[in-house]
């Protein structure tokens, strides 16, 4: 992964590339979470494989794409036809190509911008909850991760509990990845850090966009407050 999907912890691929290329490692990277929020350089970080899907950078969904490095050798998984230079058969999804080109562009465009931007309003939404909500704790690295997300664990709550408030309250967060977002269990990523180990806590991923602001960052905050004041005084009883 160049950032994971929960915590928006960005990895060092480009140290990783330098070793994948010196020991001639064929060096796929999924880049999904990153693409359009922080510059990516396919050639310079010496990756061979790069994968990016367009419902992350509001292209429609169903659309992705594999960027293969020259001189990569690749072996289709679909057979059949010579779509794709022979890489991939199937009629190709042209809207959906099209969509995905222009969304890479205009996300180009507005990233120096955007990210300043998301950045001032996930340290306003973390700061918040960190101030005003006792035993909490930022799951990830402090600097280096994606503009746009926050993983925070709530200790004594439980997520199923957590999850059902925030959507009664119109509040959509996940508490894990997204692929898993209907499972309650503590996600392979947060166990292996060490998160929730023998105790119960809720655990949830904010993820902002371009439709956000201030207003929705309060909103969130202070109704996240008051669930989970209501929660633990529930538990407590």
């Amino acid at each position: 992964m160049y950032a994971n999907n929960e915590t928006g912890t960005i990895f060092p691929i480009r140290e990783i590339g330098k070793i994948a290329a010196r020991k001639g490692v064929c060096f796929h990277c999924d880049a999904v979470q990153a693409v359009g929020k922080i510059p990516v350089n396919f050639r310079e970080e010496n990756i061979s494989l790069l994968s990016i899907s367009g419902h992350k950078l509001y292209a429609p969904k169903g659309i992705g794409a594999l960027i293969v490095g020259k001189g990569t050798k690749f072996y289709p998984l679909l057979h059949g036809g010579s779509q794709e230079r022979n890489l991939r058969s199937g009629t190709e999804n042209m809207a959906g190509i099209v969509a995905l080109g222009k969304a890479c562009k205009l996300a180009e465009e507005k990233m120096s911008i955007e990210s300043i931007r998301l950045r001032q309003l996930r340290s306003r939404l973390e700061e918040q909850i960190l101030k005003t909500i006792p035993d909490v704790k930022r799951n990830g690295h402090p600097e280096l991760r994606i503009p746009n997300t926050v993983n925070i664990s709530f200790l004594g709550v439980a997520s199923d509990a957590l999850l059902t408030g925030r959507d009664r309250a119109g509040i959509a967060v996940s508490s894990g990845s997204a692929c898993s977002s209907g499972s309650l269990k503590v996600s392979h990523v947060l166990k292996a850090m060490g998160i929730a180990a023998g105790a119960v806590v809720g655990n949830l991923r904010f993820s902002l966009g371009q439709d956000n602001d201030e207003e929705d960052v309060d909103y969130v905050v202070n109704t996240l407050r008051k669930l989970i004041q209501q929660l633990r005084r529930t538990t407590d009883a």
